[in-house]
């Protein structure tokens, strides 16, 4: 299933804009690089609008807020949904601050506003989903106070906002029209080492950037096919190199960055993917 878009992305070379946490920015440009998307980053309220016009997706992460960039998130989802350009929300620690909750609530207010037609998706762990849901805190750490399927009712009431939302956890579950559906988490190394749930939104907007092309399919799908794609790189990380599974934070980060790459080239090169001799 994220052959279509890998194929895709290489062909199109959409460009994303991120407005992303400044903790993992750097990772998160260098994932879409690997799988062909160019990631535009434009966080000066100044610029922020005009970027997004000129984007073919808008991957909004509020997890470092402050003066300034709290202006850029709402006017580029403005323009986003003037323009119907595709977004991913995410919302780290939303329920750590005050602010974290207004400026959430600001954004899917305007989520909420937008038309069938423009193709958005939320996401977050079971804690973020919990605290968007109900307006306040239910966990305010970056970390989940609660399990994916803790937050399934909570994410259903959030289809309001969106066409499909993505709970994430040791299982993750993609919430569309009231269904809900388990995807395989991620290794236990993601959680020693940032970035990894921003790179899940950032992938995901890349992979909604070119779903219209796919015609037939349900804005869900880009969400399972980039976490499918996550799978396959997960179990290649793993064993990066031949050697056995990768057991180091930082070595895993790397080698999921080489991972993104080879599984997009052996796709356009019409090859088996290189997975260890592992299967999903």
């Amino acid at each position: 299933m994220y052959s279509d878009y890998l194929k895709l992305l290489v062909k199109q070379h959409p460009r994303i804009h991120v407005l992303n946490n400044i903790v993992s920015s750097s990772f998160v440009a260098d994932a879409l690089l690997a799988l062909g998307a160019g990631p535009v980053m434009g966080f000066d309220p100044r610029e922020s609008a005009e970027i997004t016009a000129a984007s073919d997706g808008l991957c909004l992460n509020t997890g470092t807020p402050h003066r300034g960039i709290e202006e850029s998130y709402l006017l580029s989802l403005e323009m986003a949904a003037e323009r119907g350009i595709p977004v991913v929300l995410d919302c780290p620690g939303v329920g750590a601050s005050a602010l974290r909750m207004e400026i959430a609530r600001d954004l899917l207010a305007v989520m909420r506003s937008g038309t069938p037609s423009w193709l958005r998706i939320v996401r977050g762990n079971g804690s973020e989903i919990l605290s968007l849901a109900a307006g306040e805190s239910r966990g305010g750490c970056i970390d989940s106070a609660h399990a994916a399927g803790e937050a399934l009712e909570a994410g259903r009431s959030l289809l309001t906002c969106a066409e499909a939302v993505c709970i994430s956890g040791r299982v993750n579950h993609i919430i569309h029209s009231g269904a809900s559906s388990p995807v395989a988490g991620g290794s236990p190394l993601m959680a020693a080492a940032s970035g990894f749930g921003c790179i899940s939104t950032a992938l995901m907007t890349a992979f909604l950037a070119v779903h219209r092309n796919l015609h037939t399919t349900p804005t869900a799908s880009a969400a399972s096919a980039a976490r499918a794609a996550e799978g396959v790189c997960r179990l290649m990380a793993d064993c990066a190199g031949g050697l056995g599974e990768v057991r180091t934070p930082g070595a895993y980060k790397s080698a999921f960055i080489d991972s993104l790459y080879k599984i997009s080239e052996t796709i356009n090169m019409k090859q088996e993917s290189p997975i260890c001799h592992q299967s999903l």
